[in-house]
């Protein structure tokens, strides 16, 4: 029953439970579903955008990680804040150098020609997603015997294209473009408005001017300019 993917199947599943009988059902239904289905069932649970991440347990892992690193349970509040700040600063350049990695880094079952404009612009999960999604249009081999209209829901939850529209997308030779993806796979989401402003542009990064570089001494026509002196003896002013 939580695992349904339309609300009529959800209702077909709960009629069935419904035959059962007892406080249990009494329980379940005034605890859990009545107020609490649109957390749990699978048909609303995907109308939201949460990346896959729909358990608690990569939480608990983020405690086991951060239990290892403080090491000992007797510190004050103090002492485990300044061990977090530590921990923190820690963390954040580890991510930050595993990603630099894996973006100067193409994975040779992503080298694929219509990831072009993405490849090392958006992690290597995303792009393994798109390629599971890929593999169906091999199995429907044409859009005739695709499944129609489309009910995918793995762009409004993880953000990504589904195979429908990656079937529109590729058709005569396309490519995945950067907005098909969700900023929250890109590596730096700093460059996204960028990017994803310039939308008449087939390059990954976008070329600017170079800043100016403001030269030393006053600015040029100041009335400020001390007089130099001539070679003459005399003195002369700047302008």
């Amino acid at each position: 029953m939580l695992d349904s993917a339309t609300e009529l199947e959800y209702s077909s599943y709960l009629v069935q439970f419904c035959k059962h009988k007892g406080e249990a059902l009494k329980y379940i239904k005034g605890t859990w579903l009545t107020p609490w289905k649109e957390k749990l069932v699978r048909f609303w649970v995907n109308q939201n955008l949460h990346f896959s991440v729909c358990v608690t347990s990569l939480i608990k892992g983020c405690y086991a990680v951060l239990k290892a690193y403080l090491r000992v349970s007797t510190s004050n509040l103090k002492g485990v804040f300044d061990k977090l700040l530590l921990y923190w600063l820690m963390q954040h350049q580890a991510i930050l150098d595993t990603a630099i990695a894996k973006q100067n880094r193409v994975l040779h079952w992503l080298s694929k020609r219509y990831f072009d404009l993405v490849q090392s612009l958006v992690y290597d999960r995303a792009l393994l997603l798109i390629v599971r999604e890929q593999a169906k249009l091999h199995k429907a081999e044409d859009k005739a015997n695709m499944d129609w209209p489309c009910r995918c829901t793995i762009q409004q939850t993880i953000g990504i294209l589904c195979y429908h529209d990656l079937f529109e997308r590729l058709k005569d030779g396309g490519q995945v473009l950067p907005r098909d993806i969700h900023p929250f796979w890109w590596y730096d989401k700093s460059k996204v408005s960028i990017i994803l402003g310039n939308t008449n542009s087939n390059t990954r990064e976008i070329i600017i001017e170079p800043a100016v570089v403001k030269g030393k001494g006053r600015p040029k026509g100041s009335k400020n300019n001390r007089p130099r002196a001539k070679k003459g003896g005399g003195i002369t002013s700047m302008y």
